[in-house]
């Protein structure tokens, strides 16, 4: 028997595309602005197994984007917190979570029995090891560049690493990556010129909906990816 919550997911998209939602294991790296309102949809949405990845605890200056940043989270850790929160929603919904930093030694550990991989985190080494792994293993993945520094949602695109130009983030790992990976890297990134933001500050600037955007535009193309193969 369907759960109430899916009767309209049901209607739009059908049985059989409802189906491969549920049953693919969706494992997500990151869970910031972008990877927050990423993994909330993607649960909404009928996906009911998933893996979270994220070491890091939310503060303060969290709130003006990061879907489970309130005064009530503060320094709790993200997985542990969006956990919750999706029990909340799916309470038959196999959640895994993982508390510590991906990389080139135990990127393999991490995303085995990963049916789909969506790379949120901003770590370049650690993007390269997820690109790497998810292409040697042809494993479906999109990995999300910048958001800061931007208020133009118009300017969101998603492409193969090869074919981006004026993200910071994408230029790094371009240089980074044989072409034969960037060719076979999808990813959703913003083109033209970044907010030029006072460099003394130490951080990028953000706004509430720009990194949401993003995640949003990459959940629509992970659902699509799943419903159609």
């Amino acid at each position: 028997m369907k759960k109430t919550k899916d009767i309209r997911t049901l209607a739009l998209i059908g049985e059989e595309a409802f189906e491969k939602l549920n049953s693919c294991r969706v494992t997500i790296i990151g869970l910031g602005g972008v990877g927050g309102i990423a993994s909330e949809m993607l649960v909404r949405a009928g996906v009911s197994h998933l893996k979270l990845i994220d070491f890091d605890v939310f503060d303060a200056s969290n709130r003006n984007r990061q879907l489970g940043a309130l005064i009530s989270t503060e320094g709790r850790k993200k997985v542990e917190v969006f956990k919750e929160r999706f029990l909340d929603i799916d309470e038959d919904a196999e959640i895994e979570t993982i508390s510590e930093p991906l990389t080139n030694e135990n990127v393999e550990e991490l995303l085995k029995n990963s049916d789909y991989i969506i790379d949120m985190c901003d770590d370049v080494d650690a993007k390269c090891a997820i690109i790497k792994y998810s292409v040697d293993n042809k494993i479906p993945f999109i990995s999300a560049m910048g958001a800061g520094n931007r208020t133009d949602i118009s300017k969101l695109f998603i492409k193969k690493l090869s074919k981006t130009s004026y993200c910071p983030l994408a230029k790094k790992l371009r240089q980074n990556l044989h072409k034969r990976y960037q060719d076979k890297t999808k990813v959703a990134y913003y083109e033209g010129e970044t907010v030029s933001v006072d460099k003394n500050l130490g951080f990028v600037g953000t706004i509430s909906y720009s990194p949401n955007f993003m995640g949003i535009k990459i959940v629509s193309e992970v659902i699509n990816d799943i419903i159609k193969r």
